[in-house]
């Protein structure tokens, strides 16, 4: 009986093996199911290498799993030399996937070594079909992570999930949820809410209006984007009038650019406004990202908090800024460097 059992296991693992090894069968990699959030299942092997849709992912991948990225969607601007690892820099550019400057190129997954795309933003109403045709096209899974201001805490999560890594992502999860509801509670506590303009464009009369995802700091700190008119559809920002300015006439304003603060800072129009007077106009930091984009905004939180109610948000902001790059670029700020990000982003 023991000899029948032993010839049966024998010819049983004889079997699976010829069945792995024979013909044109290969055997099935072990995978695990990952469900994205836009409640596609998607199976994955390895996540070794990746590739961003675009600077919003790009950001979120080079804070948390930076050697795993195998290519970029946008290169970065010179400002971020020194700041960002060099090995970053060099990367192919593979362009990003939606908005004005769309330009992905998925021929060039077919040569990349990337296992995986990742998706992180708003989730747009064609996602599903969007992703599922570029991995149809390439056999390369397409994941989406959905990225909001409130929702950070959860993508840092999820990011670490996907990688199968959760320890490289709980540090900055934590601090994202620590700022997000240190904000809402000090939100609660303002009496009387500043106004808070966003000088874009190249004469600052473009603006990103209230509600947009761009300006959504603004609010969470509790402050009020004068800009209360329809979202604008193209990357431009809304167009206003000068005489539109003057009715809002905001308390505080903000520039991504030294051109449109020396303007400010300079010319007659400008100087009508009560923010100019008071010597309320800041920069916006953005090296080696702006603090008004991805998870740069929860650095953003802290400066524009400090700024616009310090009896709140009362904390020293260099030693944050400090401690946010340390933990989040791996960056060790020397004075040198921090006075270069924070150039005429307090009161003069």
């Amino acid at each position: 009986m023991k000899k029948l059992i032993s010839t049966f296991l024998f010819m049983l693992i004889s079997l699976i093996l010829c069945s792995c090894t024979k013909g044109d069968v290969s055997p099935v990699l072990p995978g695990r199911i990952f469900t994205d959030d836009a409640g596609r299942k998607i199976t994955l092997s390895e996540t070794e290498k990746v590739i961003p849709s675009g600077p919003l992912a790009q950001t979120m991948i080079y804070t948390a799993f930076p050697e795993k990225l195998s290519g970029i969607a946008r290169p970065f601007p010179n400002s971020a030399k020194g700041y960002i690892d060099t090995s970053i820099l060099t990367l192919p550019v593979f362009g990003q996937l939606y908005g004005t400057y769309s330009s992905f190129n998925a021929e060039m997954l077919l040569t990349s070594p990337a296992d995986i795309l990742i998706d992180m933003g708003e989730k747009k109403a064609n996602i599903t079909y969007a992703l599922d045709n570029i991995s149809a096209k390439t056999n390369i899974p397409c994941v989406f992570i959905e990225l909001t201001l409130d929702k950070t805490t959860e993508a840092y999560k999820r990011l670490g999930e996907l990688m199968g890594d959760k320890t490289r992502t709980a540090g900055l999860a934590d601090y994202s949820s620590q700022t997000l509801e240190m904000a809402e509670r000090n939100n609660k506590l303002i009496k009387k809410k500043l106004k808070v303009y966003m000088a874009l464009g190249k004469n600052g009369l473009n603006t990103n209006a209230r509600g947009s995802f761009h300006a959504e700091i603004i609010e969470k700190v509790g402050g009020i984007n004068v800009a209360d008119t329809p979202l604008a559809s193209s990357g431009g920002g809304t167009a206003v009038s000068p005489e539109q300015l003057i009715l809002w006439n905001p308390d505080v304003i903000l520039t991504d650019s030294e051109q449109v603060y020396k303007k400010i800072m300079t010319e007659k129009n400008w100087s009508l406004l009560s923010a100019v007077k008071k010597g309320k106009v800041y920069i916006i930091p953005s090296i080696p990202f702006s603090f008004f984009y991805s998870s740069a905004k929860l650095i953003g939180i802290r400066w524009l908090g400090n700024i616009l109610y310090p009896d709140i948000y009362r904390y020293d902001i260099k030693p944050e800024i400090k401690n946010f790059y340390r933990k989040f670029y791996r960056i060790e700020l020397d004075d040198t460097q921090y006075n270069e990000i924070m150039k005429n982003a307090f009161a003069n």
